[in-house]
């Protein structure tokens, strides 16, 4: 390939780019041409590691000059995961924000689109990332929140594709109460749309998610009384309202229901998957409780570790807790499963 042979002639190399391919969602609907966006760096001679986010995310995990990536703090020169020393593929998701098409789309382009597309069809479009690539195999597939769901059906559909799997806050499906806390943040976003106050709706879905992501505790160490406690002049709703108007402005409605809607229909028999993994749950997390990761790892078929943190930040640990982390994710990718 092409691109191998430029990311093979300069150490370190970095190379982000997009191509155009003919796609089959997994309910069967034909897409003639979708854009996959991708960025691929490090070291050509160090093993391969994929790295995947929440719906948030992308394929800017490393910093990009003055753009910040969104796991930065773990990966990048020295960090955690060196990219001196291993090679970093990510790319962004189908129907979300990023330069891969997006929900709206599909929706303009693919007669009976159904609105959103499956854990499965994230896989699948990373497999034919791979083969565009010329890439046989993943030494390691790091995923964290929905990206941890890409990773396991990633594992249970190409189990001779990746070595090793660390998951982060993810698990085989959604519990009853996730599913319905994102339920109303999606008939949020459809009030909005039909108001004609898309941004707004957004906004709002937002931030009750915030409000799922992190914990009480936390929040009353910040906003004792509801009030900032450096001043007194800043409330929590001041702050749920600046999260809120920062994604709407990163965000379409479109995508945003779509990749929710993704999350509630993630679907994967761990009893299926054989791929050695290593478990990162968070006790305070209200989405992915502890005792959902610890049911999984049971019912995994091949060898399985979890390892359970406690943090202030709930499911947002995985952005948040830096050292702690950092200090997992070295043994894990340096380690051996008990």
């Amino acid at each position: 390939m092409a691109h191998s042979a430029l990311a093979l002639s300069k150490v370190p190399f970095f190379l982000s780019d997009s191509i155009r391919i003919p796609f089959v969602l997994d309910d069967g609907t034909q897409v003639p041409s979708l854009n996959l966006a991708f960025r691929w760096e490090g070291n050509p001679q160090g093993p391969l590691m994929v790295i995947m986010g929440g719906i948030s995310a992308g394929r800017h995990v490393t910093d990009m000059g003055k753009q910040k990536g969104w796991w930065s703090d773990f990966v990048g020169p020295n960090r955690a995961i060196n990219t001196q020393q291993v090679q970093v593929l990510s790319f962004d998701y189908l129907g979300g924000a990023g330069n891969t098409t997006h929900a709206e789309d599909l929706e303009t382009e693919i007669p009976g689109f159904r609105g959103w597309v499956s854990t499965v069809d994230q896989a699948r479009l990373l497999s034919n990332l791979l083969d565009y690539l010329g890439i046989e195999q993943i030494e390691t597939v790091i995923g964290s929140s929905y990206g941890g769901m890409v990773a396991l059906a990633f594992s249970q559909l190409f189990p001779n594709r990746v070595q090793k799997q660390i998951i982060i806050s993810a698990a085989d499906r959604s519990i009853p109460q996730a599913l319905a806390l994102r339920s109303i943040q999606r008939e949020t976003v459809r009030f909005g749309l039909r108001s004609g106050r898309p941004e707004q709706g957004l906004n709002l879905a937002r931030q009750l998610a915030m409000v799922t992501y992190r914990t009480p505790k936390e929040f009353n160490g910040r906003f004792r009384d509801g009030f900032n406690q450096d001043g007194e002049t800043d409330s929590i709703l001041t702050y749920l309202n600046h999260c809120g108007r920062k994604f709407a402005r990163k965000f379409s409605a479109q995508s945003f229901l779509c990749l929710s809607e993704s999350i509630d229909r993630h679907r994967i028999e761990p009893s299926q998957i054989k791929t050695p993994t290593e478990l990162i749950g968070i006790l305070s997390d209200q989405l992915i409780p502890p005792w959902q990761m610890e049911e999984m790892r049971e019912n995994l078929a091949g060898p399985a570790r979890l390892t359970l943190i406690e943090s202030l930040y709930g499911h947002d640990a995985f952005l948040k807790e830096i050292e702690t982390l950092s200090q997992i994710l070295c043994c894990c990718i340096g380690g051996n499963h008990d």
